[in-house]
């Protein structure tokens, strides 16, 4: 193998890190003159009916992309019935969209349940390839008219190369223009560089065209629901901000664009809003259509393929395929576990809940389990690694990790949603059981890059919360002695120590290992005994 292969994915992943801290910097520099409490004020002030209207807009934005792969299967010659086709597409989108590691994009995750419903790699590949041309014609559509029709003024501090986006709006309608002109008079496959672009017949192109927008629209919608909540009125220029931030996200390769995504749409705010409440809006947003929809996916998979069948029945090859995909998505529910745990874990608890565990409990028990969920957080973060790989150990340890979370989200501050979580993940372990089979050693095993950088980043984000949360105490030795039921700064900043001291020991271990194991180098020669 070429070592260029190798080194271009460092690179890649240097420059993943440096933009997403450039993200939090920017997030960091925008919330500076705000307090945490104000952004939990602005939650509780948009009210159930915004977030209720974020989700139904959600949910029918994931039935648009499902339309995605219904058109795209009668494009490649494989119509399927929607009743077979639509768990495999849900949950590659909600994969795709939100993963963060990159060992299950939405593509290799098509391949493989795809497969089961009698798709050779390459029908899939042409698949993925029409989708990828109905996404670019929908933006190219509603970017268009929205650049011409409600021109934003583009931030200097975004550093984009015009200032005014209707010149862009006008060539994306151009582009689109030509795709139907060679649609409608060419009649013949394109070749543009190395890629053969077969154009489908008008028809095609006008429904592939109506479920792109809907996907578009409905999307921006969802998140405008909240923003309208916030004050915001004017829908076309939020829509130009919407997928201004779209775009750039497109470019980086951070999964889902977080932080970037979020950056941009605070910059480009309308005017008038809050920056509270538009910071409320986009962690809403992303709980909606990011996370939810993810975790219904794994659920539904996981489900799949943990469901015991009568005897004598054979799997269907959707259910093989979703029971070797069962470990991968664990590994990622496990993650975003552990990464629940330690964001709530750096946030102020409710003053209430604790006084009242202040009257139960010992405090010795409260700031223990406090710093015992940074413990078990950061080694769910790392263990999800030796779970995508099937390590039967991995499994053991998370499930013993779980089981110590639970009862410290409950005894340091009365978390039951977060308790709640790793009970449901527990359970879902136990019915995977018998996924990790291999009994191999973890310091055998490479670490992954990719696992390796969604680890940092989620610390980083962490600490970052953690200092935001807390701008407003001042810092003194003192912080890291003092023990007291309403002394909140404190417990967060023991806290990162211990994401520290985990994150040290597992770098630690795994630096011995490779020294312990590293094969010695070819052409070496001892000396001679004398």
């Amino acid at each position: 193998m070429s070592t260029s292969r190798p080194l271009a994915r460092r690179l890649r992943l240097l420059v993943d890190l440096a933009l997403f801290g450039l993200a939090l910097y920017v997030l960091r520099r925008v919330l500076s003159e705000y307090h945490y409490s104000d952004v939990l004020a602005a939650i509780q002030q948009l009210g159930g009916w915004p977030i209720g209207g974020c989700l139904a807009l959600s949910a029918l934005g994931y039935s648009a992309l499902i339309g995605y792969d219904y058109l795209s299967l009668r494009l490649v010659g494989k119509p399927l019935p929607l009743r077979q086709m639509w768990l495999p597409s849900f949950v590659s989108f909600a994969v795709a969209n939100s993963a963060p590691v990159a060992i299950l994009t939405g593509g290799g995750l098509r391949y493989r349940l795809y497969s089961g419903l009698g798709l050779t790699p390459g029908e899939t590949a042409r698949l993925t390839a029409v989708n990828v041309m109905t996404y670019a014609m929908g933006l190219f559509t509603v970017a268009g008219f929205a650049f011409l029709l409600a021109p934003l003024q583009v931030p200097p501090e975004l550093h984009f190369p015009v200032h005014s986006l209707q010149v862009i709006g006008a060539l994306f309608l151009l582009l689109l223009a030509g795709a139907f002109a060679v649609s409608i008079w060419l009649r013949r496959p394109v070749r543009v560089w190395r890629w053969r672009i077969e154009m489908p017949p008008p028809r095609s192109l006008l429904a592939q065209l109506a479920v792109a927008c809907a996907d578009w629209l409905l999307s921006s919608t969802a998140l405008y629901t909240l923003f309208a909540a916030a004050g915001a009125t004017d829908y076309p220029r939020f829509l130009s901000g919407f997928l201004l931030a779209q775009i750039v996200t497109l470019v980086v390769p951070l999964p889902g664009g977080i932080g970037v995504f979020e950056a941009i749409m605070l910059v480009l705010r309308p005017p008038g809003v809050a920056v509270p409440m538009v910071a409320a809006a986009l962690l809403l947003y992303r709980v909606c259509y990011y996370l939810l929809p993810l975790v219904a996916a794994g659920t539904a998979l996981i489900w799949r393929g943990t469901a015991r069948r009568p005897e004598g029945v054979a799997p269907s090859p959707l259910q093989d395929i979703a029971r070797a995909l069962v470990p991968h998505l664990l590994a990622v529910l496990t993650f975003l576990s552990g990464l629940w745990l330690l964001l709530f874990g750096a946030l102020p608890s409710d003053p209430g809940r604790l006084a009242w565990l202040g009257r139960l409990l010992p405090l010795a028990v409260i700031e223990g389990s406090h710093f015992l969920g940074s413990i078990v957080g950061t080694g769910l973060l790392i263990l999800s690694w030796g779970l995508a790989r099937r390590i039967q150990g991995a499994w053991r340890v998370t499930l013993g990790l779980v089981a110590l979370g639970i009862p410290a989200a409950l005894l340091r501050s009365g978390d039951v949603g977060i308790a709640g979580i790793l009970l449901l993940l527990a359970f879902a372990l136990v019915a995977a059981r018998h996924a990790f089979e291999r009994r191999t050693h973890m310091t055998s095993e490479p670490f992954d890059a990719g696992w390796a950088l969604a680890t940092l980043l989620a610390i980083a984000t962490v600490g970052v919360l953690a200092e935001f949360a807390h701008q407003h105490v001042e810092y003194a030795d003192r912080l890291w002695w003092e023990f007291a039921i309403d002394q909140d700064a404190p417990r967060a900043l023991r806290m990162v120590v211990g994401m520290g001291l985990v994150a040290a020991f597992f770098v630690l271990g795994r630096l011995v290992a490779y020294a312990r194991h590293r094969p010695p180098r070819t052409g070496a020669t001892s000396n001679p005994p004398a």
